[in-house]
């Protein structure tokens, strides 16, 4: 466990362009039972990211709004009910819209909504999958209801356009 208090992040005051974000130095959340607590090493740039920016109203200096949703990092804290996760382990999450993002040197997040990230990809690799992975399936499996059994797609196809994106790449 690391001995941290406040964490330097990120965020913005008030809703706006670019020109509004700035460093902030924000008190370290608690962490509820399944929470762990990660040494962020990478994230990515996401368009919610500028949309919360953007979208910011409620934020004040008292009330700050971080954003940043894909991260890869390293468990430093556990939670008292986390059993998926040890001290040290790597790994790689789409964050909870409704918390505070990971544009920050460490972030709290649920232990449920994480995976180990894959030992032969860099941080930076890994913080780019989540979001886009989790958009795909959720497109093809949740919506489409296209069926994770093989012998249910044999013979069939599907085609995707565009596929030069994030989402569609992983699609493919």
């Amino acid at each position: 466990m690391v001995d941290v208090s406040s964490i330097k992040a990120i965020g913005v005051t008030q809703a706006g362009g670019i020109e509004v974000l700035k460093e902030l130095t924000i008190p370290k959340p608690k962490l509820e039972d399944y929470d762990i607590f990660v040494q962020i090493k990478a994230n990515a740039l996401n368009p919610v990211d500028y949309k919360v920016r953007r979208g910011a109203n409620e934020a004040s200096e008292s009330n700050p709004k971080i954003p940043g949703y894909d991260a890869s990092g390293v468990v430093v804290e556990l939670g008292a009910k986390v059993t998926n996760f040890k001290l040290g382990d790597e790994v790689f999450y789409a964050g909870n819209i409704r918390k505070p993002g990971n544009y920050a040197d460490y972030h709290v997040i649920d232990s449920r909504i994480v995976g180990k990230k894959p030992t032969k990809m860099s941080h930076a690799d890994a913080a780019g999958i989540p979001l886009v992975f989790l958009t795909a399936y959720e497109g093809m499996i949740d919506r489409m209801g296209i069926p994770l059994d093989k012998e249910a797609n044999k013979d069939k196809s599907i085609l995707i356009v565009p596929g030069a994106g994030g989402v569609g790449s992983i699609a493919i």
